[in-house]
């Protein structure tokens, strides 16, 4: 569901600056996991706003798959990939922008920000047990992998109280106009 409303959100970004947008999760992937969920969001939505944020044309995807684990069959390895068709980051500031306020002057982008987006992702990545990593070439685009530990977990009763949703038929007779400001 995470996946779901992320995807959602960052495909009418990426529509709206005129990009495709994919996501993919590959049929093996563990359908519920236990990771700390607004850590886990923080980074995607980091990643894939900077891939809109810096895509001029071309697309944008979020690749997701769990592997397993070897030494313990309750623990899989998240993978999350976010590939974009940007212009790419130079083979010397590839370590430079997980700094915090660092920020790469690119000649074919004007845009401006804190340079805190992929610090921020780095220290969470990391103080999840994870690891981030970047391949990226100029005038090809960037992509980014993120790989985190995250025990498998079990669907219970109150995994799909999000995803009904109530309906409104009509106010209760009587009900008094709202005026909302």
């Amino acid at each position: 569901r995470l996946l779901e409303d992320i995807g959602a959100m960052i495909k009418m970004k990426a529509e709206r600056a005129g990009l495709r947008f994919r996501l993919e999760k590959d049929p093996q992937t563990a359908r519920f996991i236990k990771a700390n969920a607004g850590k886990l969001r923080q980074i995607i939505i980091n990643l894939l706003g900077n891939a809109v944020k810096f895509t001029r044309e071309g697309s944008i995807s979020l690749s997701v798959r769990t592997l397993p684990m070897v030494d313990n069959p309750q623990t899989v390895t998240l993978e999350l990939t976010v590939e974009d068709s940007g212009p790419g980051i130079h083979k010397e500031h590839q370590q430079q922008i997980f700094q915090p306020f660092a920020q790469l002057q690119h000649s074919k982008t004007d845009i401006k920000g804190t340079g805190l987006g992929l610090a921020i992702c780095n220290s969470l990545v990391k103080l999840m047990g994870g690891e981030i990593s970047l391949e990226s070439e100029i005038d090809r685009g960037s992509r980014f992998q993120v790989h985190l530990p995250v025990a498998l977990a079990k669907k219970n009763k109150t995994d799909d109280i999000g995803s009904v949703r109530p309906s409104v038929f009509r106010l209760t007779p009587g009900q008094s106009e709202w005026r909302i400001l």
